[in-house]
Order: structure tokens, then sequence, then C-alpha cells
């Protein structure tokens, strides 16, 4: 993530369940309504899929599973974040974009000075317009392990899967 010296930092505020995350503006592409998705085997756990943009596949990451938040079915008002990471493009599910804002430098604290044991993908923890927003670190978003699993479900042949992330039936017991 960049680090601005500046008197305010860029970034797009999401909301995903009941929490409101921001990511930086820099890394930000483009943000589209919910696409179709293949489900896509083998991936990890928070990769809900792959989307089609401009001809390109890339990974629907569902932020609800990635930060460990109650999951729940995509819905239309849905939005998808493309954003850059070091290693590769990827799409990002959140339950609303809640729009731009510049965070003021004094508004914004490291997150791992609250939480010197770790933090995850989280950078630091600003205050905007009262809410408090988890600043997500989009360099962390897939770790090596994450990427190299991903790198080999989309080697690996697959059929193709309903829309919206439905896991296909399994054929056999109660699904």
């Amino acid at each position: 993530m960049a680090i601005y010296s500046s008197a305010a930092y860029p970034i797009v505020v999401l909301k995903v369940y009941e929490y409101y995350y921001g990511l930086d503006l820099v890394a930000v592409e483009r943000i589209i309504p919910l696409v179709d998705y293949a489900f896509l085997p083998e991936a990890p756990h928070f990769i809900l899929g792959v989307v089609q943009y401009h001809g390109l596949p890339l990974p629907l990451v569902s932020l609800r599973r990635r930060f460990g938040l109650p999951d729940g079915r995509p819905a239309l008002s849905d939005h998808i974040v493309l954003a850059a990471t070091p290693r590769r493009r990827v799409a990002l599910l959140a339950d609303e974009v809640c729009g731009f804002e510049e965070v003021p430098a004094t508004a914004w604290q490291s997150a791992e000075s609250l939480n010197p044991a770790g933090t995850g993908s989280i950078s630091s923890v600003a205050t905007v317009r009262q809410r408090l927003v988890l600043i997500h670190d989009i360099e962390k978003c897939l770790s090596a392990e994450d990427d190299a699993a991903l790198a080999a479900a989309l080697r690996a042949p697959h059929a193709p899967a309903p829309v919206y992330g439905e896991r296909p039936a399994t054929g056999g017991g109660d699904d």
C-alpha cells in the first residue's frame, strides 16, 4: 500500500456485512455491478469463482469470507471492485460501494499499533464521517500460498458451473 505524506489519503470506501473497509484509490481500476461468474473448484475458500472482464478471467474474492465475516449469498445489488495487486488483478465482491473519500492524515492510525500481534491485510484504521473504516492493504489480499493455489485452480480443467457461485451438486446425498 502506498504511504502518502500529503495531508489527505484517497480511498474508496466499501461496506462489507456491517463493516466499512477502505482501499487505496490507486489500486482501484473500476467498479462494476455484480456480473455472472463461474465457480472455480480447488480455489482458496474465499475465491467465489471467476469473472470475465474484457476477455480476462479475474478471480472473484469474497471480502466477507476473506475477513471471516458471516457468508451471504451474493445479491444483484452487490458491486465488484476491480483492483490490482502486485501479482495479479482481482475482482473484490462488496455489499456496497459508499464512495470516494480523502482521509486526513490525522484521522487514521496504523493497525499494528492497535494489535501488535498481527492484522492480516488491514494496514490502518481511520475515522471517516463518524464511521470506523478499516483500510485494506490490497497487496496482502492474496498470500503467496493463496496465489499459488489460485494459479493451480485456474490451470485445472473444470466443467462450466452455474451462475452466482452456486456450487454444483455432488450427486448423491442431501443436496
